[in-house]
């Protein structure tokens, strides 16, 4: 049954559940607040848990035009550049069937916005500013039908009534303050911190003897130092190498409503004064920065309005910290379980049902991951000392050996869970609906 879905945020998470909406034959209307609707920031990893998802959606062959396949995911020590141990992505890929990417997000958005745009209505400029929960579709017809639906009003003023609100407008959540209103208990607060996030030309990198390596067998390297970390990876068919440089430890003052601002290179460059040289070589390389706000907030407790008509996904019930490279990969996740469970519904009375299974399949796992991301920042950020050497030791022993033993095996893929969240990567997020389905759905 065709329902009215509106989709607040023009995210990867809000065109992931459209794609899937619509090719359900949902009616889908997307609002976005910016004036284009587009993917700010630079590099993601695409890891097998998603990649699965884009193929099945038809975009393997966009993707392979604009995504790095890199060859392992390494750990190097801060102020020397010692390798201290390495993960071969094609093990990644043999192990799940699909593989691992590194591609710019702008790039990824614009696979999935190209998918999505003559299928639904996307608006830009169109502020929300109020999501309206109505009584449910579940409730008995009043003498004024609407009473019983979901709205939104606008910035300009304009109320638009649906079927179901999706909230997939991520950490600045509006859609969030309505589920808020209806489960009182005060969200523990915010932990804030920032990154600086950089490109630069990989023909720069190519033309210094020590930084071709980086182009010429691309991995996604995160040099661990203590209370920061970098991580860099080429991006754009390799005519990219994307930067983030986040320390746990700042405690940067962005004004209320602002979650990104110009970075000062020369602050970024006595900031890791200390680091190897190529660290070094390759922040002169860089011609400017952005300084982001990163958000460490609690998954959110209940994702689903009690009328029913109402549902959150992505960064608005589950800001994930960087340090686990499934930020993205989550909010891609949830739209795609959503998406699939509302192709099957064949009444409006379903919905409520529906979006609980939706919150029940999706929150574990969003929780496990928010926690990863958590730990990996202690893994990456200790100081040097004795835990910090047991780190790289037990690295070192276990990631950069060849024995095939059955102890030094169980011992590799121990550490290759803790330092790459290994167990998220074979997830198959319509098998889990599937799965569902055949237990309770029918």
């Amino acid at each position: 049954m065709p329902l009215s879905i509106v989709i607040v945020g023009c995210g990867l998470g809000g065109l992931a559940a459209a794609h899937c909406l619509t090719n359900a034959g949902h009616q889908v209307t997307v609002f976005e607040a910016d004036t284009t609707a587009g993917e700010i920031g630079a590099g993601l990893q695409v890891s097998p848990n998603v990649s699965r998802l884009l193929w099945k959606w038809g975009f393997r062959h966009e993707l392979e035009q604009v995504a790095v396949r890199p060859s392992a995911a390494t750990w190097r020590r801060y102020d020397t550049g010692e390798l201290i141990g390495s993960i071969s992505t094609k093990d990644i890929e043999e192990e799940n069937g699909f593989p691992f990417y590194n591609v710019h997000r702008g790039d990824l958005y614009g696979i999935l916005h190209r998918a999505v745009v003559h299928r639904a209505v996307i608006r830009t400029n169109s502020a929300v500013v109020l999501v309206k929960p109505g009584k449910g579709l579940d409730q008995e017809a009043s003498q004024n039908p609407e009473e019983c639906r979901p709205s939104i009003v606008l910035a300009n003023g304009e109320e638009v009534y649906a079927d179901l609100v999706i909230g997939a407008d991520g950490v600045k959540s509006v859609t969030r303050q309505c589920l808020l209103q209806a489960f009182p208990d005060p969200p523990k607060p915010d932990s804030i911190s920032s990154a600086y996030r950089a490109v630069v030309p990989t023909n720069k990198l190519v033309d210094d003897p020590l930084l071709k390596q980086f182009v010429e067998n691309p991995e996604v390297t995160c040099w661990m130092g203590p209370g920061s970390n970098v991580v860099g990876y080429c991006i754009s068919a390799k005519k990219e190498y994307n930067l983030v440089f986040s320390s746990s430890s700042s405690q940067e003052h962005f004004a209320q409503n602002v979650w990104s601002m110009p970075g000062d290179v020369e602050q970024l460059k006595r900031d890791f004064i200390q680091w190897e040289p190529r660290i070094l070589r390759i922040i002169k390389l860089i011609p400017s920065a952005l300084k982001w706000k990163i958000v460490d907030r609690p998954v959110f407790e209940s994702w689903v309005h009690p009328s029913g008509s109402v549902v959150l996904l992505g960064d608005a019930c589950h800001s994930i910290l960087p340090y686990g490279g499934q930020g993205a990969a989550m909010a891609i996740e949830d739209g795609a379980v959503l998406g699939n469970l509302l192709s099957r519904v064949t009444s409006s009375e379903q919905v409520p049902s529906v979006l609980l299974a939706y919150e029940s399949l999706r929150k574990g796992r969003c929780s496990r991951a928010h926690a990863d991301a958590r730990r990996n920042e202690v893994i990456f950020h200790l100081p040097d000392g004795p835990e910090q050497e047991s780190r790289d030791s037990e690295l070192r022993r276990t990631l950069l050996r060849h024995d095939t033993s059955e102890v030094e095996t169980t011992e590799r893929k121990a550490w290759a869970e803790k330092m790459k969240n290994r167990d998220q990567f074979g997830y198959d997020a319509d098998e889990e609906v599937e799965r569902w389905w055949k237990e309770h759905g029918r």
